[in-house]
């Protein structure tokens, strides 16, 4: 139980799947789709797979856009779900590790920083883009990758862990557009 207290949480919030889960884990704990339901008849919301479930009854948003936030208020009420409803973690003394999209502007990472350091007290965050991660996760520090998602394709080179951003292209294209298109 030690081993998980001090274990950081790591989140990466997508454009349809959030995925979430401990340090020592070798596969996340909560994958859940990345959107909100509200019912127009409460306040209540809902979130992930429950939302999908509920739609008939529901106005379900997406949380993301083509990799950016839709509307804060709810991404944040979303983690606050993903934390303490699926994995059952209170953040107060855990670091965080978040992703962020090739493209993503200065505002919205400061605005992420601001809800993890204020609205869940979090003593650690850091945040790296998802070409980074997902080239450490194959044990490597040099390589291009080629992110595609759903909503989102990078081409990133990477050499010696350090992303090489002038190289980087970002469309705002992925797997719901070939989808669609076919």
């Amino acid at each position: 139980m030690a081993e998980e207290n001090t274990s950081s949480l790591i989140i990466d919030t997508g454009s349809w799947l959030t995925k979430a889960g401990l340090s020592n884990d070798d596969y996340p704990r909560v994958v859940t789709p990345s959107v909100c339901g509200a019912d127009p008849n409460t306040s209540l919301l809902y979130y992930g797979k429950e939302a999908l479930e509920k739609q008939s009854e529901l106005r379900v948003e997406p949380l993301l856009t083509r990799g950016k936030p839709t509307d804060w208020q709810s991404l944040e009420s979303f983690w606050q779900f993903v934390c303490s409803k699926e994995l059952e973690l209170d953040l107060v003394d855990r670091s965080v590790l978040t992703n962020h999209y090739a493209n993503t502007n200065k505002f919205v990472k400061e605005r992420t920083i601001q809800i993890f350091f204020e609205s869940f007290n979090v003593p650690f965050y850091y945040t790296a883009s998802n070409a980074l991660l997902t080239l450490y996760s194959s044990g490597r520090v040099n390589g291009l990758v080629i992110d595609s998602g759903d909503q989102v394709t990078s081409v990133m080179p990477i050499y010696e862990g350090c992303p090489m951003t002038f190289g980087q292209v970002s469309l705002p294209l992925g797997g719901t557009d070939v989808t669609a298109y076919l």
